[in-house]
């Protein structure tokens, strides 16, 4: 009895041992919640193709990522914007080496409800105004006497994401963190499209991709930089840079040395760039032109690929 109760003992803990994926078979993926529709979508299309590959993907955001990539506990990051000094220093303490690589243009988009007839457009030094810690618009009237003596309701990203960081640094380049706060935050784009959605006097900012997905029910502002002519975002302002400045370019950090390590890794950051002239797009991004994506894989060849 006891030699039969080691013997099915022993054969759970074989077949558990059989079944739990090994470590170089896991790509673990964090970072920017605007990104993650693109990964979370090319994942699932090499899956179909390399099943036994397991791709963990979570958003917590770029700079929640960040922290996890650099202290080695990701393979890939995420990112809607570049790698800051505080965050490389952690990398390099923790002998995380990475190469950066661009897979997608984007473009702030600044929102407000459908059914806003006044704010068509508006400046970046409106939205430094109306954003920066100081400000003092409570109301439309206060950005233009002729629109509504109505209160202004805020929505945007919290500080901790890349959306964020960008946008105030696009907009308040003199002191980029200083945002005011009386506004709603939400993590999810979506979330707030909807808030936008449904309050006629609200005024918000997102990913292109988020009020692409949303014309039915929001308006995008045109926006003026340095006294030129408005522009609306769209496909075409975003990928040829007119849509200055809340025209971003979104990345992939991947740690190289995990890259040498894992050939499931290599194998899906290869697929990746492969696939993502046409799957970017699908999710409602701009993609790169074709050479920045090739140019990306001539870069890669040194990790084995």
């Amino acid at each position: 009895m006891t030699y039969k109760i080691y013997a099915v003992g022993w054969l759970i803990s074989f077949i558990t041992i059989s079944c739990t994926p090994n470590s170089k078979e896991i790509i673990n993926v964090d970072g920017s919640s605007t990104v993650f529709p693109i990964s979370k979508a090319i994942a699932k299309e090499y899956n179909k193709i390399n099943p036994k590959t397991k791709i963990n993907i979570s958003d917590s955001k770029t700079s929640g990522g960040f922290k996890k990539f650099c202290a080695d506990e990701t393979d890939i990051n995420n990112a809607s914007r570049t790698i800051n000094t505080e965050e490389a220093i952690l990398a390099k303490t923790n002998n995380v080496n990475f190469v950066e690589l661009p897979i997608a243009y984007d473009g702030i988009t600044i929102v407000v409800n459908k059914k806003n007839t006044w704010a068509n457009e508006m400046t970046t030094q409106d939205l430094s105004q109306i954003w920066n810690s100081e400000s003092k618009i409570l109301k439309w009237s206060d950005i233009r006497p002729n629109w509504p003596d109505r209160i202004i309701k805020l929505f945007g990203p919290s500080a901790d994401s890349g959306t964020y960081n960008y946008f105030m640094k696009a907009i308040n380049s003199s002191n980029p963190q200083a945002s005011r706060n009386d506004y709603i935050k939400s993590e999810n784009d979506q979330v707030l499209a909807t808030n936008v959605a449904e309050e006629i006097d609200a005024l918000g900012y997102l990913s292109y991709a988020h009020f692409n997905n949303n014309q039915n029910k929001l308006k995008a502002v045109a926006l003026s930089h340095q006294n030129n002519l408005s522009v609306v975002p769209n496909m075409m302002s975003i990928g040829n840079g007119t849509y200055k400045p809340l025209t971003r370019t979104f990345y992939l950090y991947i740690n190289t040395e995990k890259l040498k390590q894992k050939k499931n890794l290599r194998d899906f950051v290869n697929f990746f760039m492969e696939v993502a002239p046409g799957m970017v797009g699908q999710v409602g991004y701009m993609q790169l032109n074709d050479d920045q994506y090739k140019r990306n894989l001539i870069i890669l060849e040194k990790y084995g690929l």
